[in-house]
């Protein structure tokens, strides 16, 4: 498997369990391979830069194509309307081979300890691993997949 290191001049998605509230930090660390998803030291800082949840990290230079996203920050209650009580940390892995956009939602968060354990402990490629996280997470709520995962 070829590991590609790649210069993105900016890096943006959506951070969402309802949307992130505008200037909460997101973080994109820099992995070095897709084998042990060992975080390299460096990192590059972002922010949400809308009411939706739309974040943006500028020049983004990664030694491989896999980063791990981080946002942590408080968001818009779906319930109450009102931003919520505490603070909440979502992640993703995500390829940034072919794209320059990724998300962060609770699908993220719920997959995120199985891909890591799927990669490094049974060594299935990442593309792989996310997809037989994916498809775990929807049938342990009992939602038919078949036509959603298209990681």
């Amino acid at each position: 498997c070829k590991y590609q290191s790649m210069t993105l001049p900016e890096l943006t998605g959506y951070t969402q369990k309802g949307p992130y509230n505008r200037n909460t930090s997101v973080v994109a660390y820099e992995l070095s391979d897709g084998k042990t998803l060992k975080q390299t030291g460096n990192s590059f800082q972002g922010q949400i830069t809308s009411d939706d949840g739309l974040f943006n990290i500028r020049t983004v230079k990664l030694a491989s194509q896999y980063a791990y996203l981080l946002a942590e920050g408080y968001y818009l209650n779906e319930v109450t309307g009102k931003t919520s009580n505490a603070p909440l940390k979502l992640r993703a892995l995500t390829n940034l081979s072919s794209r320059k956009t990724s998300n962060i939602n609770l699908l993220t968060q719920l997959e995120y300890d199985r891909v890591v354990y799927l990669v490094t402990s049974e060594g299935m490629k990442v593309l792989e691993a996310k997809r037989q996280a994916q498809k775990e997470i929807f049938n342990a709520f009992y939602i038919n997949n078949n036509r959603i995962i298209k990681t």
